[in-house]
Parts: structure tokens; C-alpha cells; sequence
């Protein structure tokens, strides 16, 4: 056995504290920021209900924590990736993650 590693052989959690997000992302060969990947994974559970609209709301009340904890920078980009896959309005998955996200 060398002593050389490559990220192959690594926990992603070892990765991500030794190379941060991005060298996590390289690592896992993902090209798209890993909160939009885990959106879009929690997305694509509800594409069987694409024509119902009480559902799609329930997935942008789905996705709601997941844009809530991103950081403050990637969450309008959240919402236009929300609005684009659900094809809803802005308005309304934006209404719907803030009301879904606030404290109660």
C-alpha cells in the first residue's frame, strides 16, 4: 500500500474538510454547486405529480429547508431552479418557501 491518496479512497466527509465544497464537487465529478444537485434530487421525486398543482406545492414545501439553509448567495438561484423545473410562478414558490421556512 503507498502513501498517496486520491480522493477516490476518501470518505466525502474527509474530502469535503480537506478540499472544501469545491473540492468535494471535483472530487464527485458533480459540475453544478451540491446544494442544486440535492435540490434538484428532491425535485425529481415529485415529477410523477407534474400536472397537479396541490403536489407541486408540496414540492417547493418539500425543497423549502434545503434553500433555506444555502447560503445567502445561492438561494435566488435556488428559487429560479425551483420556478424552472416546476414551472410555477416566481411569486408563488417564492410565497410558499417563505411561508413554509418561517418559524411558526
Amino acid at each position: 500500500m503507498g502513501s498517496s491518496h486520491n480522493s477516490e479512497a476518501l470518505d466525502p466527509a474527509d474530502v469535503l474538510v480537506a478540499a472544501g465544497a469545491r473540492g468535494l464537487r471535483r472530487a464527485l465529478g458533480v459540475t453544478v454547486p451540491l446544494v442544486d444537485a440535492a435540490v434538484t434530487a428532491r425535485l425529481d421525486r415529485w415529477t410523477a405529480h407534474a400536472g397537479n398543482p396541490v403536489a407541486l406545492v408540496d414540492a417547493v414545501r418539500d425543497v423549502a429547508g434545503l434553500v433555506a439553509a444555502a447560503p445567502p448567495g445561492a438561494r435566488a438561484r435556488l428559487v429560479g431552479l425551483v420556478v424552472d423545473r416546476l414551472q410555477l410562478p416566481a411569486d408563488l414558490v417564492t410565497a410558499t418557501l417563505l411561508e413554509t421556512a418561517a418559524p411558526s
